[in-house]
């Protein structure tokens, strides 16, 4: 990507496109008598002139964003076309198009269906879904992006801007992010989200989420019925909120804070500081090294128990509580049933965790690397 001073002195409209189709097919499903089936293939092209936003709307198909180092845009259209007879397939592919236009904050890109025809054609084809679309598009990765998709997947791969991707119930996938921000939001769906040094705000309704080899300076992930699954996490603030579902984590690095009404909690094997609450959910929490956040973190549950592992060569104070009178301390550090130091660091003796669960067991142990 060149300067801004390149961008700006490039002749012609920042939409100033040319069209190639690379590719018409007509199939005719022989099962069903007159049917006709279309896929064709078409690309675009067109300049930056100006650094800004990239939006991209596509409600009846995918959106796959992927990093180029060029100074413009590509667009591949794929389209498939379900109708009653040859005719009225290309008729119906006619009337998809990928609209573009320049906007005060930006470009915008966005999958049109339904252009041309009549009030009949048009009724059927929304009611019927008759064209889907999907877009692959080629940008320069410095631009701020919005990819909405309503069913279909939204992708993006080697991206340095900050990204929006949202989706009802489809897929969000991310890869080698390098951006500040990163939003990924839907309804029912499975987000994916390797190798990405952004800030994250993860929003699902209800699905599943995946985080690998991250190292942005904040995770924030909250739903209503999730599941979970974060391994090697290095970031300094890490926030997992949800009603129902699970959170498991490995190699985590950071404060990490949890809540959930009735999900199970599984940080294994992580470090730095753990603090969080669960209604009726089963807490497990592996540190090979505790760190923590200010004088008095608290981890508890109602009904649920409580399962704590921390290194021999523990530091601070834990206060265990639990009404049901089931507390097992089985750690070096232990001073009796209810409480257990390790050697305090001066400045320390005011700060520990409070560990407490009402009906459900308490159990602290030593910490084994070997599992």
């Amino acid at each position: 990507m060149r300067g801004s001073a390149n961008l700006s002195s490039a002749r012609g409209s920042a939409l100033s496109a040319s069209w190639g189709w690379g590719l018409f097919l007509l199939l005719v499903t022989p099962s069903l008598a007159g049917a006709a089936e279309v896929a064709t293939q078409s690309s675009q092209d067109f300049p930056v002139t100006q650094l800004g936003e990239l939006s991209i709307t596509n409600l009846r198909g995918s959106i796959e964003v992927t990093n180029w180092a060029q100074d413009k845009i590509r667009v591949l259209a794929r389209k498939r076309v379900k109708a009653d007879s040859a005719e009225q397939a290309r008729a119906y592919e006619a009337s998809a198009r990928v609209f573009h236009a320049r906007t005060p904050q930006g470009i915008e890109i966005k999958a049109e269906y339904g252009r041309g025809l009549d009030l009949a054609g048009r009724l059927k084809e929304r009611r019927e879904s008759v064209v889907a679309m999907d877009l692959l598009i080629q940008a320069p990765s410095v631009l701020k992006l919005r990819a909405l998709s309503r069913a279909g997947e939204v992708s993006l791969k080697g991206w340095k801007g900050s990204a929006e991707l949202k989706t009802q119930s489809g897929k969000l996938r991310a890869e080698n992010i390098a951006g500040k921000d990163l939003t990924l939001w839907c309804e029912q769906c499975s987000a994916s989200v390797r190798k990405s040094q952004a800030n994250l705000h993860g929003r699902v309704g209800e699905g599943r989420v995946e985080l690998f080899d991250f190292a942005g300076e904040r995770v924030f992930v909250e739903g209503k019925k999730i599941e979970i699954f974060a391994d090697h996490v290095r970031s300094p603030i890490q926030i997992y909120t949800f009603a129902r579902g699970r959170l498991l984590a490995t190699e985590l690095d950071g404060q990490i804070e949890f809540s959930t009404r009735e999900g199970d909690v599984e940080i294994l094997q992580s470090q730095g500081a753990v603090l969080g609450r669960s209604e009726t959910g089963k807490i497990k929490v592996e540190l090979r090294k505790w760190s923590p956040k200010g004088e008095r973190d608290f981890i508890e549950s109602i009904e649920g128990s409580i399962d704590l592992k921390f290194p021999e060569n523990f530091e601070g104070q834990v206060d265990l509580k639990s009404d049901s009178g089931q507390l097992e301390v089985v750690h070096p550090a232990a001073v009796d049933r209810g409480t257990f130091k390790g050697s305090l660091k001066r400045g320390w003796s005011r700060r520990g965790l409070n560990v407490s669960s009402k009906k459900g067991r308490v159990r602290v142990s030593a910490f084994s690397h070997s599992g």
